[in-house]
């Protein structure tokens, strides 16, 4: 009897022994003994775990798909999880993902095997299954948290097979996918291709030309690996592209990325190459970074900020932390400066700390 003989597996203490007595057992099961399988699994659930419920869900989904599925339902605690998640998971691998598809809908959203159906839909087909019911199934989601997910999930798993999988899958989404899906995936992409090679994700970048979801967050999800491989070479990368908000953007997050990652290295290129040109975006990030820590040099540098209303904001912090330390020092700096800092700030100064020195 199937039941009892995995129950039996499943006390061997040995995991190297067990898994070879399972590989022995799951030959002999069928759509007719696969019920005693799920009950030597929820009556052995304490000492098993995902390496000998797996191959038994998959082998289950692949003999009898309606009954694994429904069995799944009956199933309580962490172990319902684990099954849930193997069995979907097997489902998409069988026929590319339209049955698990169809299955969701008679799931109710507002319970929790919801989200176990959904995201392991998109973790089977990015692993064997139709990458356009992906692209269907995730363009009909919002752009929030729990989607953001299921694009890496999916992700992840097309990178198992190389890069190019990955770009490949990116590139046939259309342009026009619903719900910013194709900067969504191309944002995360970049993220984690740059993380190993950030110039050769670089090239790809620049070799895609001009393109509508190369905003956002994508020139920093390129820069920023970049910066930390090589400031010089990452910042001309980034200075590289069009000026736009996302090139400000991503000058301004790869200052602070620098600066925490690699605080002297940031400080020795920084403070040499912040006024060149295009770099304004930097010294923002840059006071900003030093204010608390070491105001007067925060100061120096947040009056050369281009814009005027982020100059205020660069100033203000910094001159107020210093106020709190040593207000005299705060006092002659802003004597000395009084050129190059606005009416508004003098007056948030002086409410705080009375008239400066003259």
């Amino acid at each position: 009897m199937l039941e009892a003989e995995l129950i039996e597996v499943f006390g061997e203490s040995d995991p190297y022994k067990r898994l070879l007595l399972l590989a022995e057992v799951l030959p002999q099961m069928n759509a007719q003994n696969a019920p005693g399988a799920g009950s030597a699994m929820v009556k052995s659930y304490l000492v098993i775990d995902r390496s000998e419920s797996d191959p038994i869900m998959s082998r289950w989904v692949s003999l009898d798909t309606p009954a694994a599925i429904e069995w799944t339902t009956t199933v309580r605690g962490s172990q319902a999880r684990d099954v849930v998640a193997q069995a979907i998971y097997s489902w998409v691998a069988l026929d590319g993902g339209a049955g698990a598809v169809a299955y969701l809908d008679e799931v109710p959203p507002s319970i929790e095997r919801f989200n176990l159906v959904r995201n392991n839909i998109i973790k089977g087909v990015g692993a064997a299954g139709d990458v356009s019911i992906a692209t269907s199934f995730l363009g009909r989601m919002p752009d929030d948290d729990s989607r953001k997910f299921m694009v890496l999930q999916m992700t992840l798993q097309l990178m198992r097979k190389g890069s190019d999988t990955a770009k490949a899958w990116f590139e046939s989404i259309p342009n026009d996918a619903p719900n910013n899906l194709k900067q969504a995936v191309f944002v995360l992409l970049l993220e984690l291709l740059s993380g190993s090679d950030p110039e050769s994700v670089a090239q790809w970048y620049d070799s895609l030309g001009l393109k509508p979801y190369k905003g956002g967050n994508a020139v920093y999800s390129v820069g920023g690996g970049y910066v930390l491989l090589d400031p010089a070479a990452g910042f001309d990368w980034i200075l590289s592209q069009p000026p736009s908000a996302s090139r400000e953007k991503a000058l301004r997050d790869a200052t602070y990325l620098l600066l925490k990652k690699k605080p002297v290295e940031a400080y020795t290129y920084l403070r040499g190459n912040m006024a060149n040109e295009g770099m304004g975006p930097t010294i923002f990030a840059y006071a900003h970074f030093y204010s608390s820590g070491d105001p007067e040099e925060a100061l120096m540098w947040a009056i050369r900020v281009p814009d005027p209303k982020e100059r205020d904001k660069a100033v203000l912090l910094p001159l107020q932390l210093l106020g709190r330390r040593n207000l005299e020092a705060a006092q002659k700096w802003l004597v000395e400066n009084q050129e190059n800092v606005s009416e508004k700030i003098r007056t948030r100064f002086m409410e705080e700390f009375g008239e400066e020195e003259s």
